[in-house]
C-alpha cells in the first residue's frame, strides 16, 4: 500500500467512524432544519465518505449532491450507494469555492467539519449563498474554537460559532441558530431569506 493509499484509508476510516459525531445522525440534522420536506434537495459540501450523504439520500426523494475534491472519497460514496440501493445521489468532484451547480438549485446545504479547512471562507460562503434557493438553509458542523483540541483540528484553524455567524450574515444568510452536539462540536443553521 503506497503512502497516499494509506493516508486515504486512514482518513476514510476516521470519516466513517460512527463515534465521531457522538451519535448525531442525519435524522437529528433534518430535525434541526426549519423547513424540511421529504422531496428536498441537499448539497453535502466536502462529502468525504458519505457520512451524511447516504443517510440523507434515504430520508428524501430529492437529489443529494455529494461534492468532494477527492475522487477516491466519491468512489467510496458510489460503493455505498450501490450497497444501499440509492439512485438519488449525484457525485461531483470539485472545489468547495467553485461549485458547479446552478443558482438557487438546492434547498439545504450541509457543511460538516469542512469550513475550517477552506482557504477563503468568504468566497465559499458566497458560493453557498448562490446555490441555495430562497427559503433554503445551510447547516454547518464545526468544532468550537475555545474547547479542548482532543480529537479535533488545532485551535488556530477552528471557527467559533460567533465568527461563523458573523461570516454567514455577511454572506447574506440570516436567522442563525446554534446548538451544541457535544461538549466540543456545534451545529449552526442559517437561512437564506431572500
Amino acid at each position: 500500500m503506497s503512502g497516499h493509499e494509506g493516508h486515504f484509508h486512514n482518513k476514510a476510516a476516521f470519516l466513517d467512524d460512527k463515534e465521531r459525531m457522538k451519535g448525531f445522525r442525519a435524522h437529528e440534522l433534518i430535525q434541526a432544519l426549519p423547513n424540511f420536506s421529504p422531496n428536498d434537495s441537499f448539497l453535502d459540501l466536502g462529502a468525504g465518505t458519505g457520512f451524511f450523504t447516504i443517510p440523507l439520500a434515504g430520508e428524501t426523494k430529492g437529489k443529494i449532491f455529494a461534492l468532494d475534491s477527492d475522487s477516491k472519497m466519491l468512489e467510496r460514496i458510489g460503493e455505498k450507494m450501490i450497497a444501499a440501493g440509492l439512485s438519488n445521489v449525484e457525485r461531483i468532484q470539485a472545489d468547495v469555492a467553485d461549485i458547479p451547480l446552478e443558482d438557487g438549485s438546492v434547498r439545504h446545504v450541509v457543511a460538516s467539519l469542512i469550513l475550517h479547512e477552506v482557504a477563503d471562507l468568504e468566497a465559499v460562503l458566497a458560493e453557498l449563498f448562490r446555490v441555495t434557493e430562497a427559503g433554503g438553509d445551510v447547516a454547518v458542523i464545526e468544532y468550537e474554537e475555545k474547547k479542548t483540541p482532543d480529537g479535533g483540528p488545532p485551535h488556530h484553524i477552528r471557527l467559533s460559532a460567533e465568527k461563523l455567524t458573523s461570516a454567514l450574515e455577511k454572506a447574506g444568510f440570516g436567522d442563525c441558530h446554534t446548538q451544541m452536539i457535544d461538549e466540543k462540536i456545534y451545529l449552526l443553521v442559517a437561512s437564506k431569506t431572500s
